[in-house]
């Protein structure tokens, strides 16, 4: 009994191996709905593949279709002219050099440049979707990163007012982080350790259309001259007077 049941199973493998098996796209089976297709036209496009593999046959009629299929030869032809209407399928003629005669043949071309579009557009969506994400890590990120260096700075932890501030100035004015992090940088050094004045020096910086730490540097650099160089006659007191204003230019030009 064993033996019968493995000579059976061996017939069965061997018969199975024989016959072939068909090699049908898997983004035919998952996208087949995209493309205008119901169940019944698609088992026709499997065996018009299955056809061509098998047995080497590019047009199948009808009738041999029938075969294979729950329907009848009259759907079957619907089928076939409802899949050429949706652009999926096409009957074209070439030349078979062995009969040395023009042949017809189902085209699958169509179908292949549709399964293509939709390909392209999952993978441009793909990236997409991967830019976004990665974008929104890297923006949570910084925000981090600006949140440690303002309460290191400040000595404690932000406000929800102080906090919605930072988000403001990094997605609703578009500041760069760079440019944040030198405006804290210089409200430090100064001693002016404010939300308010580090939004005037950006809101300034942001009027004469400084965009980099090294342009607000140059920016400054030409402020400290034009408005605090000495005439070479001042008298040592008036010297002194201009120190101290000097010492108190940065809160005049920010708060002003």
């Amino acid at each position: 009994m064993t033996q019968k049941i493995a000579s059976f199973t061996s017939a069965y493998a061997a018969d199975l191996f024989i016959e072939g098996s068909v090699s049908v796209p898997f983004m035919l089976l998952r996208c087949y709905a995209q493309l205008g297709i119901n169940e019944t036209e698609l088992v026709l496009l499997i065996h018009i593949l299955a056809q061509r593999q098998l047995r080497n046959d590019p047009f199948p009629l009808p009738e041999e279709l029938a075969k294979f299929m729950a329907v009848d030869v009259l759907t079957i032809k619907s089928n076939i002219a409802s899949l050429i209407e949706k652009r999926l399928l096409n009957v074209e003629r070439k030349f078979n050099n062995s009969s040395g005669e023009w042949i017809n043949f189902f085209s699958l071309d169509l179908l292949f440049d549709k399964l293509a579009e939709i390909w392209a557009f999952e993978k441009a969506k793909q990236r997409e979707e991967n830019s976004s994400k990665k974008n929104i890590n890297t923006s949570s990120e910084i925000l981090g990163q600006l949140y440690q260096a303002f309460e290191k700075e400040f000595g404690r932890l932000l406000s929800p007012m102080e906090s919605s501030q930072l988000i403001e100035w990094c997605e609703g004015d578009g500041y760069s982080p760079d440019l944040i992090f030198e405006a804290l940088k210089r409200a430090v050094l100064r001693g002016i350790l404010n939300f308010k004045y580090i939004d005037s020096i950006l809101r300034d910086w942001a009027r004469n259309q400084i965009t980099t730490v090294k342009q607000a540097i140059a920016y400054e650099e030409r402020f400290q001259k034009t408005k605090f160089a000495e005439p070479a006659n001042k008298t040592k007191q008036e010297s002194g007077v201009k120190a101290k204003a000097q010492k108190d230019k940065y809160k005049d030009f920010y708060l002003s």
